[in-house]
């Protein structure tokens, strides 16, 4: 006998009540309802055409409105009369469009209000594989209360730094899509699909897991695609039985999801894939096959917004790339302070901090410190009034680069800058750590070591590079035997390095250099080479030869013995091989010898 197919979510209701809503009218009339239709249509339009602008947002707020005054009479409506779902399917798209438009400007409490539904409608989605399940409600309407699910994560979990949580809902809204929602070819869900994998992507990406982020960006470009494909075949396909006048109005649709299609590409390329590869050091790849061919995308877009933010990202590789000369770090600073300006005209406060954040790097690789400190200061501002405390994490950790470089160019001020530095550091690792910011916990680590080799905190120092190490390698879930991001991995090693020169310790120092070689090919970020040759010249000046001069004093033959000894032994096994082939072989000698003297050697330390 077979198991009984189980129900998938009944028809919900919007949850609305009397004292969300203050009325204007108790019954949704016919009037009212084209109204609400036009408003809802307005806003998709602008949209579709990749629209995000102040006028997007007016009309979100005016649809807002309208919603607001007539909940009641739309909840009955749905409740008594929509037997077509129409008035349903409205104001579920227009729950997601205003969701993502007030996100989209940093309207946080908007949104979040905009998307409440979706903890309602999430308690209807069953959890795991049952293949017994059935659908029972308008795949149409069942189709957007995913979307607004969705919503609702990006704007209760996603914004307030609850990634676990996020990620497992949006996983979950996956599943149901993929095997009860979705049916090939007659409901692809393309579109929805291509919106869960970026948010999974986002997630992945602010947990760290690189691997896991670009694959999720890149099936929401291959989501996209397929979506875009299947338009124009139904174009094509209803382009045999349609009219002139009717040929017209389809080709309009499609051209405006043609146009959707690669605004989200675009976005999907550059702000996921392209930022991935920014953040790896990888940066002619993020500028030759991300940025560049998204900005292309994102030339007839009206997104003046994600324009502008590709230009920062721009800015952000020119400045990484400048080695500090002067003429390119000025062009990626008018770049990034062109998209401050739109940001700022705008009012997308979320996207000015990360401008002014920019800028203040740019300043600060400039040596132009006070006006660095002045953008980081306006960056952790921001970020205190708006409770972002990855950018809280991000200024103090710029503030605390600032105050560092003061103290190596100022040998008076060095311990008070040092100290302060090294303070704001441990705030910035405090509240990362405390917030799940993977990425800027790693940061501040690596930051605060770099601090304390100056301060000869060198054990401190190697504790800060271990830990960030770790977590580096456990953000990456889906290739644990791989770092998560390979610049952050190369600074460890060339900081570690550092130490160990610092303490004399040639051999530690070399060892950790070497794996910064292993790495150089895939971190193309200037500052870490100049870090490294700096590294690489302390390492050098440890280097002695093996010297006994003339008429010299001392000739006892023992104490000649072990130095010569100790000379060869050393220069083995810093010796450049890629064969990695056995120091007793290279010495000369058998490995019962090797093995005396390094006794020897041993007891003479002791």
């Amino acid at each position: 006998m077979s198991k009984p197919h189980k129900k998938v979510i009944q028809r919900a209701q919007p949850s609305t009540s009397e004292t969300q809503f203050p009325q204007r009218a108790g019954n949704l009339t016919t009037r009212l309802r084209q109204q609400f239709e036009s408003l809802q249509d307005d806003l998709k339009k602008l949209l579709k055409q990749g629209c995000i602008s102040m006028v997007t947002l007016e009309k979100a707020q005016e649809l807002e409105r309208f919603v607001n005054d007539n909940g009641l009479a739309i909840q009955r409506f749905i409740e008594r009369s929509d037997d077509d779902h129409v008035v349903e399917l409205c104001y579920l798209k227009s729950r997601c469009m205003m969701a993502e438009v007030f996100d989209q400007f940093g309207f946080r409490q908007q949104a979040k209000e905009a998307s409440r539904d979706g903890a309602e409608i999430l308690n209807q989605i069953p959890s795991g594989i049952d293949t017994t399940l059935q659908v029972v409600e308008s795949r149409h309407v069942l189709r957007e209360k995913i979307r607004l699910c969705i919503d609702y994560v990006q704007t209760h979990f996603y914004r307030e730094h609850d990634y676990p949580e996020a990620l497992r809902i949006v996983l979950r809204c996956r599943d149901f899509v993929e095997r009860h929602l979705q049916r090939k070819g007659e409901f692809n869900c393309y579109g929805t699909l291509g919106q869960i994998y970026y948010v999974a992507g986002k997630i992945y990406r602010q947990q760290n897991d690189y691997s896991a982020a670009e694959q999720c960006f890149a099936l929401a470009i291959e989501n996209y695609y397929q979506r875009a494909r299947t338009k124009i075949a139904q174009y094509q396909e209803a382009m045999q039985y349609k009219a002139a006048g009717d040929s017209e109005e389809q080709m309009q649709r499609l051209q405006e999801d043609l146009a959707l299609t690669r605004l989200k590409t675009g976005i999907a390329l550059a702000l996921g894939i392209g930022w991935i590869n920014y953040a790896r050091g990888h940066l002619h790849e993020a500028l030759n096959t991300n940025i560049n061919p998204a900005r292309v995308l994102l030339l007839h877009a009206r997104d003046e917004l994600s324009s502008a933010y590709l230009d920062l990202i721009y800015s952000s590789i020119t400045r990484a790339l400048s080695n500090k000369d002067a003429v390119t770090l000025s062009r990626a600073i008018k770049m990034a302070e062109g998209a401050y300006r739109v940001f700022l005209e705008n009012e997308h406060w979320r996207y000015v901090g990360r401008a002014a954040w920019e800028l203040g790097l740019a300043h600060f690789y400039s040596d132009n410190l006070d006006e660095a400190e002045q953008w980081a200061q306006k960056v952790e501002a921001m970020a205190l009034e708006s409770e972002d405390h990855r950018w809280i994490s991000n200024a103090l950790i710029l503030r605390s680069r600032i105050e560092h470089r003061r103290g190596q160019l100022n040998e008076a001020r060095k311990t008070e800058c040092f100290s302060l530095a090294e303070e704001l550091t441990s705030s910035a690792s405090h509240n990362a750590r405390q917030h799940r910011q993977t990425l800027c916990e790693i940061n501040a680590l690596i930051t605060r070591s770099a601090i304390r080799i100056d301060l000869t905190k060198f054990a401190e120092a190697r504790q800060d590079l271990e830990d960030a190490l770790a977590l580096n390698k456990e953000s990456n879930s889906s290739m644990r035997s791989t770092m998560a991001n390979p610049k952050l991995e190369a600074l460890c090693y060339l900081h570690l390095s550092r130490s160990y020169a610092r303490e004399g310790e040639r051999l530690k120092a070399n060892e950790n250099f070497l794996r910064w070689k292993e790495l150089e090919r895939d971190v193309e970020h200037i500052y870490v080479r100049e870090l490294a040759h700096e590294v690489e010249q302390e390492i050098n000046s440890l280097k002695k030869d093996f010297v006994i001069k003339a008429g010299e004093a001392v000739l006892d033959y023992k104490k000649w013995k072990k130095e010569l000894q100790l000379f060869l032994l050393q220069e083995a096994e810093n010796f450049p091989d890629d064969e990695r082939q056995e120091i007793a072989e290279r010495l000369g000698i058998s490995r019962t010898t090797l093995l005396g003297w390094k006794k020897e050697l041993k007891g003479q330390e002791e």
